[in-house]
């Protein structure tokens, strides 16, 4: 019995912890020397809330056990239940480095990078989640990642090798209805709504019937929105009506949608809607008062944007220049938020008055240094100001702390239409600040960094600087997502060639590590953190291949062979692992073989 006890203790503690007795698993874990219960009294601390408790026990299990990817994992599940989702995203990431079959860390940071919009950083992550849990929410998550980024048709070719069961999945319809394959939607859609009666496959079937005959999925619609309550079916049914120019009908389905849920975007439908059957007098007082409602709230920066252009577009329908800028100007002027000065600024550069333009661009960059600055920085360089413009972007440059911030500022300078990259001073501070933030970057600011260290090389290359040539062909190839939409490996390979062709002499630049920076490979004993009967038992199965129960029994001193084997596979398994199997019953009992590699 005393040999036992240590195991029992474990088992016993994991079964409490299984059933959620959390604090009776605690207590057991209490005072134990063993890795396996220490780190299982941290993850009942953080079921129990005491995310304190928690962080600190994975934090010193860290420290311990640094290639502990179960550790790692359970750190970044107390960050992110702290709100600290940034912290918690690189645990996660760590987690993975460690153990690339950590199912729960795959599906936590890849929900994660697509929540955020991410997605070519996240299908790598659910590509390898799909290949080990075949779990068809997983497999939805890559559909409609790939959707998202306009690879539909490598969507469907991953659904088909799932050799799916008959059950429907929303994120295979999608994939068709993005490659414009509607009448296979359609009916795909049909037969789940019959079969599994959820309402997304309704709005997915009308949505393609709507494609290939709208007329038909017109009557579905004023059908389906009497027997169903739902907001997005509702939303979907006034645009087809609206697309119809059945107006009246799409304003009646507007009024009980705006009952259910009023935002911004449907009271500029309705707007859009009253202008579509010229009704222009009322057109104009709704636009008016959607206009003043979204000056007073100012909750919807982009929105309001959005909203003022719209009137701007209206107003030129039915008035002179004169009197559109002397009604905008009224609403406007009395803010001084980026983005009414923003709005105003374009509004008098489409007319012709730049320098009151250029005051106005210029007090909403005083107004907020980053949504002001970037759209007086391409005022200037689109008039040929090109120092302010510098000045201007350099200074945002410096400021920028959030990686988000600092991909809408690239986005600018390398697609914008300015084309601000071509000043070398601006490209260069770019890249430097990218490689700063290297972590926080998403697949898209990597891929900005790819572009603009393109530039840059392309530049050191015409002014002979081989080595910086070489360095920032380099770094782009290193940066570059999966999936770029705008360069490709191939655009890097003539720079580095001539590059390499002209140096008469080379530095290299990629070092080779050193020895004592090689991290040294965690033992498995060590990573699924087994007690002491477990680790001789795991070490000699090993070391001879293959050993039945009776040998274990002479070597463990003990009877409970079984249970210490079902252990060691249960822990593996919770790893993502395998390394022992069972091979069948001998005279000797059971044969326990090493898969381990």
């Amino acid at each position: 019995m005393k040999d036992t006890a240590p195991e029992d203790r474990i088992q016993q503690a994991f079964l409490l912890h299984e059933t959620g007795a959390y604090e009776e698993s605690l207590a057991l874990c209490s005072g134990s020397k063993e890795i396996a219960l220490e780190i299982l009294a941290a993850e009942n601390q953080l079921a129990l809330g005491r995310l304190g408790d928690a962080e600190a026990a994975f934090r010193d299990l860290i420290a311990a056990i640094p290639g502990s990817s179960k550790a790692h994992l359970g750190l970044a599940e107390v960050l992110r239940s702290r709100g600290d989702i940034p912290a918690a995203t690189g645990e996660y990431a760590e987690a993975i480095r460690l153990d690339q079959r950590n199912p729960k860390a795959l599906r936590e940071y890849a929900r994660i990078l697509a929540g955020k919009g991410d997605h070519r950083g996240a299908i790598p992550v659910q590509k390898a989640l799909v290949g080990i849990s075949q779990n068809p929410l997983d497999c939805l998550s890559l559909l409609r990642s790939l959707v998202a980024i306009g690879e539909a048709d490598e969507a469907i070719a991953i659904y088909w090798q799932m050799k799916p069961s008959g059950e429907g999945n929303p994120g295979y319809i999608e994939a068709l209805i993005a490659s414009k394959r509607y009448t296979e939607a359609a009916e795909e859609a049909e037969e789940a709504w019959v079969r599994e009666n959820d309402l997304i496959y309704l709005r997915l079937w009308l949505s393609a019937l709507a494609r290939i005959d709208p007329a038909e999925a017109h009557d579905r619609y004023r059908e389906y929105i009497r027997e169903f309550t739902d907001i997005e079916l509702l939303f979907s049914a006034v645009l087809l009506a609206k697309q119809l120019h059945s107006y009246d009908e799409a304003i009646t389905m507007l009024h009980s949608l705006r009952k259910l849920q009023d935002e911004p975007i449907y009271h500029l439908l309705f707007c859009d809607l009253l202008r579509a059957k010229g009704e222009m007098d009322a057109a104009g007082e709704e636009y008016a008062e959607l206009l003043s409602e979204q000056l007073r709230s100012f909750e919807h920066p982009e929105s309001l944007k959005v909203i003022i252009g719209k009137y701007i577009g209206f107003l030129e329908l039915t008035k002179g220049q004169d009197s559109v800028i002397g009604e905008i100007r009224t609403l406007l002027e009395p803010h001084t938020s980026w983005v009414c000065l923003v709005c105003l600024g374009e509004m008098y550069e489409r007319y012709g008055d730049l320098p009151r333009a250029r005051d106005t661009f210029y007090r909403g960059y005083r107004s907020h240094y980053l949504r002001g600055g970037i759209p007086y920085a391409a005022f200037s360089a689109r008039n040929h100001e090109w120092r302010e413009a510098e000045k201007v972007i350099l200074y945002i440059l410096s400021h920028i702390r959030k990686g988000e911030d600092l991909e809408m500022v690239a986005g600018e300078i390398v697609h914008g239409d300015e084309k601000l990259y071509q000043n070398m001073k601006i490209t260069h501070a770019l890249i430097e600040r990218f490689m700063d933030m290297i972590p926080d970057l998403t697949a898209n600011g990597r891929e900005i960094l790819a572009v603009a260290s393109l530039y840059a090389a392309s530049d050191a290359l015409e002014r002979r600087d081989y080595q910086a040539c070489k360095e920032h062909c380099l770094t782009g190839l290193d940066m570059m997502p999966c999936y770029p939409s705008s360069i490709r490996i191939g655009d890097f390979i003539p720079l580095l060639s001539q590059a390499k062709d002209h140096a008469l002499s080379e530095r290299p630049v990629i070092q080779r590590m050193q020895e004592d920076a090689v991290p040294e490979e965690v033992p498995i004993w060590e990573r699924l953190m087994l007690t002491g009967n477990e680790e001789k038992a795991a070490a000699f199965i090993r070391e001879h291949s293959e050993a039945n129960e009776m040998e274990l029994r002479s070597l463990l001193g003990t009877r409970r062979v079984a249970g210490i084997i079902n252990e060691i596979i249960r822990k593996a398994g919770e790893e993502g692992i395998s390394i022992i199997e069972k091979r069948g019953i001998s005279e000797n009992g059971e044969i326990y073989a090493w898969v381990f590699r």
